[in-house]
């Protein structure tokens, strides 16, 4: 059994943890994860045990990155996910949910599903085009394509929703711009993330899962077959690499289609970064101050995005699984013990972040956990940097006039997903001061 370092040491049994729904209750905890693990942190409580089924939930910021940097605690099986994701429109609606379809294919093709050894070689075939080098080598065409999607915004005149209007046609439009799939479908791309979101709510009804399954295996043919087709003209650098490396994965359970591994992996690029540049220029224009400051000193643009999803990091929580027994201060946890990771609180621990709930520029920088942590870090972490930052740049530009109509439309209660109801703007052009 290998140790895990913690800073506290803990009981040595999961039975011996408090009960989450014993301090939460169920419905509180769904409808709103920050408060929530707010009030665990006032309790001095970062570990505890998932009522339901013996797991783990952890809330603490040095707990988690502990474990997720563990070698023995892995991906969780994608019958495990498909079969959670069946239970919750069960325990919701007492209804059947049916098969998983194409949401199992989406995950299998996932590497965040993928365990040693097939993770890491995959892992290398996707990582190696979103290397910080890499990444700023698209910088341009970031730039280009915000400056599209700002002029269309500034023509259209009247308030527009911020997610639906900017951010996701601009991070769709810039993916599907690199994968060589035609401009005419990034539009419905967009419209099947906004579908396929609902594989992140916490109580679904039989409507949600079946809408999310249709529009899944939309997605999953749209953009494999496209994806397919721009690979065989031989034109695509990107895609041709992609091939190779994956060509060169010769492992059970590997990819077998490069369409389906592409839109399986790039999912978070049309989707999660869409949500995460929302959530930044929320957080950062809710006070028109640090607007001004962002526009006159734009070095803060960094921090702007960085503190923006450290506070509305885009997916909450995520679980892992132990593939061994595994003891962390001095815990153990037997193999095949479900760990649910949630990162969002991990960001707004009060033992690392002072004032953690408030929105500053000058935060000195600490390895947060917006973007996971561990062997299985998001590797589009540097690309969603990058395309934040670009977009953030352009909103606070002398040029640009931001006008938010409201800042209280509320988060989404019951999901996994950090985002806002709506986000009603108006983006005007100005004359540079």
């Amino acid at each position: 059994m290998r140790r895990s370092p913690g800073a506290t040491d803990l009981p040595p049994s999961i039975s011996d943890l408090p009960a989450l729904s014993d301090l939460v209750p169920p419905d509180v905890w769904a409808a709103d994860l920050v408060a929530a693990s707010e009030g665990l942190f006032e309790r001095d409580v970062r570990v505890l045990r998932d009522s339901d089924g013996g797991g783990l939930v952890v809330v603490g910021h040095a707990a988690m990155r502990a474990l997720a940097q563990h070698a023995e605690v892995g991906a969780t099986p994608v019958e495990f996910l498909t079969g959670r994701s069946g239970e919750r429109v069960r325990r919701a609606t007492g209804a059947e949910p049916g098969g998983a379809g194409a949401f199992d294919a989406f995950l299998r093709n996932q590497v965040f599903t993928m365990n040693p050894p097939l993770h890491a070689g995959v892992r290398r075939v996707v990582g190696r085009h979103l290397v910080p080098r890499a990444v700023m080598g698209a910088a341009g065409r970031a730039e280009r394509v915000i400056a599209e999607v700002l002029a269309e915004v500034v023509a259209a005149g009247g308030p527009v929703d911020l997610a639906r209007d900017v951010a996701g046609p601009y991070v769709t439009r810039f993916w599907t711009g690199q994968l060589g799939i035609p401009v005419g479908t990034a539009a419905r791309v967009q419209h099947l993330m906004h579908e396929m979101n609902r594989m992140f709510l916490f109580a679904p009804t039989v409507d949600d899962r079946a809408r999310m399954l249709a529009a899944t295996a939309e997605y999953m043919d749209l953009v494999g077959r496209t994806v397919a087709r721009a690979w065989e003209h031989g034109d695509n650098a990107l895609l041709a690499d992609l091939a190779r490396g994956l060509d060169g994965v010769d492992l059970p359970g590997g990819p077998a289609e490069l369409g389906a591994f592409v839109a399986a992996n790039f999912f978070d690029g049309f989707h999660t970064v869409g949500v995460a540049l929302a959530n930044a220029v929320h957080h950062l224009y809710a006070d028109p101050a640090d607007v001004e400051r962002v526009r006159r000193d734009p070095s803060l643009v960094p921090a702007a995005f960085t503190e923006g999803v450290r506070l509305s990091a885009p997916l909450m929580l995520t679980t892992r699984m132990a593939h061994a027994d595994v003891e962390h201060a001095g815990l153990r946890i037997p193999a095949g013990t479900p760990i649910t990771m949630v990162w969002i609180a991990g960001n707004r621990d009060p033992e690392v972040h002072d004032d953690p709930g408030r929105y500053r520029l000058d935060r000195a920088p600490r390895l947060g956990t917006a973007f996971g942590g561990g062997a299985r870090i998001c590797p589009g972490r540097n690309a969603a940097r990058m395309l934040g930052e670009v977009a953030l740049r352009a909103l606070t530009a002398a040029t640009v006039e931001v006008h938010v109509a409201t800042t209280d439309t509320g988060w989404v209660p019951g999901s996994g997903i950090r985002r806002r109801a709506a986000i009603p703007v108006v983006v005007r052009q100005v004359a540079a001061a």
